[in-house]
């Protein structure tokens, strides 16, 4: 086994039926990857599948095809809900991008979600960017590059022209960020790093991102490296988010793992060292005003919001009411549309989800907590990473929170939230959504009755269906963690209860 292959990303599964912990190792072995996951079920043959009667009642494979649920089944949730973009005119059509599963969408609000992943080879969507002008135009950051859709999803398209090949031991140029230029939208700026975590190099010390930004000038056919002046971002730097300001197309902001930096020659050139925030402050989300583009906000992972009045010369810390230091970690910030002073921002590290500011970030209060999420629903932990917020253009009452297992949803701007990944039955039952973004290790079919299935999934734990599928509670195990893992497991014959 060649040691440039030892770092596990995510298990594929071959053609040959053989799992492997990483592509990597299947290609090093001259294997065609069948899909990604782990290989833990044995698919009917021929006869079997071709045969809709399926005669043989004992066999799980029948059962699951005479089940009436269609689509995928389970309790919802799970994984890590990345990132999130709503219709810029349609509130009710939500996009959602997953570390596991690629992209889900609805077009009824969150009631329902169906897989958009038609062309998508890379499921780890670190951002999703819609473009205002024309809609059905959308971009993907993924660990892959940028994907392009043309038809509000339905298929997608790699747009990788001008960044370098791809390499199968390590993540070349992974994209985290996307930003359009909101005078022309056929021009766009990409950000290198691998968002999803903080480190900066794989566990071999392979580098797979680093400080570098690409332009596209025809929406994202090709794509140029731009940062090519002599005041250069952090050549380790991951790129967290980039904004242009919209009075002034040259002048673009880009937040890192190594500070905020500016430029004002459309990326070429690119400066840090502000006053009033560190050179090495970890700057993840920034939101321009939209009604003075000298107003800025941005997060600092560990400590909190700060605001600048003069396009970012200059910064003062906007943190009353909000938690720093170590139990902190701040991504997101948002300005509601129609008022600049009313401002939202996500911690996902401290009991405060999301936090809501009416005074142009002088105070804030919470808005979402886990204390929420514990009254909202439902049977799986939270696990409280990754946290993303999103507010509608269109009907701003409407915000929606996403972190690594959860999605929810307040119509009334904060004041109440329900979940969009899960749906409440009787009895404890959970019903998904779609959203389904877990790992099953393994799966069960009763012997005694082909309406139980038991499901054991990686963190979520063990659940219990006993209606072929339609809805699933959890089952108390003797790991009393409440993320622990099931592997394979078996069903006794003399007890299958």
């Amino acid at each position: 086994e060649s040691t440039a292959c030892t770092s596990n990303y995510y298990p594929v599964c071959g053609t040959n039926g053989i799992e492997y912990s990483n592509s990597c190792l299947a290609e090093e072995a001259g294997i065609t990857i069948d899909y990604q996951g782990p290989c833990k079920y044995q698919l009917p043959d021929a006869n079997e599948s071709a045969d809709p009667t399926c005669p043989d009642e004992t066999n799980p494979i029948c059962n699951t095809i005479t089940s009436s649920v269609t689509g995928p089944i389970g309790p919802g949730g799970g994984g890590w809900f990345t990132s999130l973009a709503i219709h810029p005119n349609k509130k009710d059509i939500i996009y959602i991008g997953t570390d596991l599963g690629g992209m889900y969408k609805s077009v009824n609000g969150g009631k329902s979600f169906d897989f958009i992943n038609n062309g998508l080879n890379d499921l780890v969507i670190q951002q999703i960017v819609i473009d205002q002008t024309n809609p059905d135009t959308i971009y993907l950051a993924t660990t892959g590059g940028v994907y392009k859709s043309t038809n509000a999803g339905d298929s997608w398209t790699l747009k990788r022209t001008g960044f370098p090949p791809t390499s199968k031991q390590v993540f070349s140029q992974p994209v985290n960020t996307i930003a359009i230029d909101p005078t022309d939208s056929n021009i766009l700026f990409a950000g290198i790093g691998f968002g999803l975590g903080v480190q900066k190099a794989n566990s071999n010390g392979l580098e797979y991102g680093k400080g570098t930004i690409y332009k596209s000038k025809d929406a994202g056919q090709t794509w140029k490296k731009i940062n090519t002046g002599s005041n250069k971002l952090l050549t380790m730097s991951t790129i967290f988010r980039i904004a242009i300001d919209p009075s002034d197309s040259d002048q673009l902001f880009a937040t890192t793992s190594d500070g905020i930096y500016r430029s004002v020659d459309g990326g070429i050139n690119w400066r840090t060292n502000f006053i009033g925030l560190s050179r090495q402050a970890d700057t993840r989300g920034i939101a321009i005003s939209p009604t003075d583009p000298k107003i800025l906000y941005i997060t600092v992972f560990k400590d909190g919001v700060y605001k600048s009045t003069d396009s970012g010369q200059s910064w003062n810390k906007q943190n009353t009411g909000l938690e720093t230091g170590s139990k902190s970690q701040y991504t997101d910030i948002i300005i509601h549309p129609n008022n600049p002073d009313k401002l939202y921002t996500s911690n996902f590290a401290s009991k405060q989800g999301v936090s809501q500011s009416s005074d142009a970030g002088k105070t804030w209060q919470h808005i979402m907590t886990k204390e929420t999420v514990q009254r909202v629903h439902h049977p799986f932990p939270s696990f409280w990473t990754g946290a993303n917020v999103i507010i509608s253009q269109s009907n701003p009452n409407n915000i929606i929170y996403s972190d690594s297992g959860n999605v929810f949803k307040s119509s009334d701007q904060g004041k109440n939230w329900e979940s969009l990944h899960t749906n409440p039955s009787t009895g404890n039952q959970w019903q998904s959504t779609g959203l389904e973004n877990s790992i099953i290790n393994t799966i069960d079919i009763s012997p005694t009755d082909p309406d139980t299935i038991y499901a054991g999934y990686t963190n979520l734990g063990l659940f219990k269906s006993t209606d072929k599928g339609q809805s699933f509670k959890p089952v108390k195990t003797p790991d009393p963690t409440p993320d622990s893992s099931i592997e394979p497991m078996t069903i006794s014959t003399n007890n299958a209860a």
